[in-house]
């Protein structure tokens, strides 16, 4: 009766831990794999790793917002021999040197750099129209600097109905 009860224990004994062996050795990569799936249906932060930190542009645009050109560009241009892959700098030195600089040598000389830079074919060709758009004064960057004769463009006045007027905008309007 002993050794029935021992054989009964050893063979409970023996699934229990084979299951958990089996199970393990399963449930593990499939856990990591669930896990993975999940984090990247779940996340939304950026997982993208930088060399360097990307460059803090807020000096450059106050810079250029404020007219001083000259310097903005080379905020801009310092940015770049840290980030030459950086399309967003193309852009912005495109608007300068098309824009409030007219220096269409300067603005040849960004396409060349960034076509070499750029990974994206499309990124250049974007880059290119962008900067056709603000030669031919269908883009207007820092118009508030008044750099160019820019079109005044006729605004429709909007007619406030009555039953809006005090709710969301003063009684003035």
């Amino acid at each position: 009766m002993l050794l029935g009860f021992l054989k009964m224990l050893v063979i409970a004994v023996g699934t229990v831990v084979g299951a958990l062996i089996v199970g393990i050795a399963c449930g593990l990569p499939v856990s990591f794999w669930i896990s993975q799936k999940m984090a990247d249906f779940l996340s939304f932060l950026p997982t993208e790793k930088f060399r360097k930190p990307t460059p803090q542009l807020g000096k450059a645009a106050t810079l250029a917002m404020n007219g001083k050109i000259y310097e903005a560009a080379g905020e801009y241009e310092s940015f770049l021999q840290d980030h030459p892959e950086s399309k967003e700098l193309y852009f912005y030195l495109v608007e300068l040197a098309a824009g409030p600089l007219e220096d269409p040598g300067y603005v040849r000389n960004i396409l060349e750099r960034a076509e070499g830079a750029l990974e994206y074919q499309s990124d250049v060709e974007a880059l290119r129209e962008h900067a056709r758009a603000v030669q031919k004064r269908e883009l207007i960057p820092l118009k508030h600097l008044n750099w160019c004769s820019c079109p005044q463009v006729e605004r429709p006045q909007v007619a406030v109905p009555e039953i809006l007027k005090g709710r969301f905008i003063p009684e003035s309007a």
